[in-house]
């Protein structure tokens, strides 16, 4: 019996919650319940009957431990397997890449695809490429090749290849261990066509990474890992850059190309990406104008006054500059924890759609459903703080793949009801962080990600990351203390003794964010 990508799908959405509806399934996955029973059915055929996904009052049960789902996944091979049709495009679309020319029949007849599986397959390619405004023409004698905008080709491999891989702890860049069978060829026919350019990668980005005062996130290090391997690749194989866009912003030069045209988008790349720590782009003034209207809007339809004013406009100004370039170029990166903020704030999200309206206009983009979540999540953040009175004392450190701005609001929210610090935010593959950290608990928002630290041997804490009654109740029984603290005078008197008044108060927004306001 054959698996489908399908049935391994809801498999996924049973093992992230564990015990899910079969309703909530079915919505989740867009089949019918029906559809939902026979892909469980079909996923406990390769299982042995402990580890067999249960269904009881209309509930579905995940047995395994991550560790046997993770075997599960692995123990499949391409004969079992009958892959989507999306992932039969990436497969195409990165052979294509790697190659000066896509032989499809070869390809199909290796994979064991049937002839009216390529013809509907060959239709699907052509209707995907005109969406990113890509080709194809023919090769004579030997098959088809994708032609267009060399950039958008690249953006879109290395958003295909980011699903598929890790970046491990030696910075090696490895397959997903999740990965269905036909992803597994396309990770790994990748790392063994360009593994020299990848071992290039590797060092420039070490060197880049230690010289820099900022740690970039995990999703981002990954994209421009891919990124710029498929950029050596490609310039290796005759297919430069010839020109490069022009940005309405300024962005740093960081000088890992050779030639402009490369350099210039490595640049723009850069700017674009998550950190893990706040970082302050090249401002411009016009931008920045753009950057104080809109908080003055939002300010004005909102209750609690944004003392901090400062802080605000910098954070929103460094997430309105990277939200340009990256839909100039047509990328992002998605986060689930963004799903439910329309629902969880629809007046503030609201307000800023409509706020937003001079930026979109002034540089003829518009912002995404999650762009304005992130927006939404940042002005919330503020608003939180501004109610705060309180010092950290418990250390944190939140294993995620969500960004800092996502992360900066769940801080602000929890730090209103209790007394808290973050030492870090790091994805499950960099836990080999911790071992330099002074961490008390260790936060996770998902199923998976406990389970995983389950399995390796580390506590940690589960909470949704839109903070509920119980989390709160959970924190209070695990010793979290209040967030209501006072200072000693004397102690608070040294600190400060001796600085003038510009350096006193930076001094204060710096290291007592949570008790001053500028």
């Amino acid at each position: 019996m054959s698996i489908h990508s399908y049935d391994l799908q809801t498999c996924a959405f049973i093992q992230e919650k564990q015990t899910l509806s079969l309703e909530k399934c079915s919505r989740l996955s867009g089949k019918s319940i029906a559809s939902v029973k026979r892909s469980i059915a079909a996923v406990n055929e390769y299982l042995a009957p402990a580890q067999q996904i249960l269904i009881s009052n209309n509930q579905a049960v995940f047995q395994m431990t991550y560790p046997e789902y993770l075997a599960f996944i692995q123990s499949l091979t391409l004969e079992d397997y009958v892959p989507s049709q999306n992932e039969r495009l990436d497969i195409m679309v990165i052979y294509a890449f790697f190659n000066p020319a896509l032989n499809m029949s070869h390809l199909y007849e290796t994979l064991h695809f049937s002839p009216s599986t390529k013809k509907k397959d060959s239709r699907a390619l052509s209707e995907w490429l005109k969406t990113q405004n890509l080709g194809t023409e023919v090769v004579p004698k030997t098959g088809v090749r994708i032609v267009g905008d060399e950039l958008t080709f690249r953006i879109c491999v290395t958003s295909i290849l980011s699903r598929y891989l890790e970046v491990g702890q030696d910075f090696q860049l490895t397959r997903r261990l999740a990965n269905h069978p036909l992803q597994t060829m396309i990770a790994e026919y990748f790392l063994i066509q360009a593994d020299a350019e990848i071992q290039t990668v590797r060092t420039q980005l070490m060197q880049l990474i230690e010289t820099c005062h900022f740690r970039i996130s995990y999703a981002s290090v990954k994209f421009l890992y891919i990124y710029l391997s498929c950029a050596y690749f490609r310039q290796h194989f005759g297919h430069p850059l010839e020109t490069s866009r022009e940005l309405p912003v300024p962005v740093q030069d960081y000088h890992l190309m050779k030639r402009t045209a490369e350099n210039t988008f490595v640049n723009h790349l850069i700017s674009s990406l998550d950190f893990s720590t706040r970082v302050m782009p090249p401002v411009n003034e016009h931008l920045f104008a753009i950057t104080r209207e809109l908080v003055r809007k939002v300010q004005n339809n909102i209750i609690t006054r944004i003392c901090d004013d400062r802080f605000i406009y910098e954070e929103v100004y460094a997430y309105l500059h990277k939200s340009l370039i990256r839909n100039t170029y047509h990328f992002s990166f998605y986060d689930n924890k963004l799903e439910e903020t329309k629902e969880q704030y629809h007046r503030l999200y609201d307000i800023l759609s409509s706020a937003i309206s001079d930026y979109e206009e002034t540089y003829q983009t518009r912002l995404s459903h999650f762009q304005i979540a992130s927006l939404t999540l940042i002005f919330r953040k503020f608003t939180n703080r501004n109610k705060l009175a309180g010092r950290n004392r418990k250390k944190l450190v939140i294993v995620t793949n969500s960004s800092i701005e996502k992360i900066d609001f769940f801080m602000e929210r929890m730090k209103f009801r209790v007394d808290v610090e973050l030492l870090d935010v790091i994805n499950i593959n960099e836990l080999y962080l911790l071992e330099k950290l002074d961490y008390d608990f260790l936060i996770v928002f998902s199923n998976r990600i406990s389970t995983m630290l389950d399995s390796l041997g580390y506590s940690c804490v589960k909470l949704h990351f839109y903070l509920t009654e119980a989390d709160f109740e959970l924190l209070n029984h695990l010793g979290f203390p209040t967030s209501r603290r006072k200072l000693k005078i004397g102690a608070f008197l040294a600190e400060i003794r001796g600085m003038d008044e510009r350096k006193a108060t930076d001094y204060l927004l710096e290291r007592y964010s949570d008790f001053f306001l500028e």
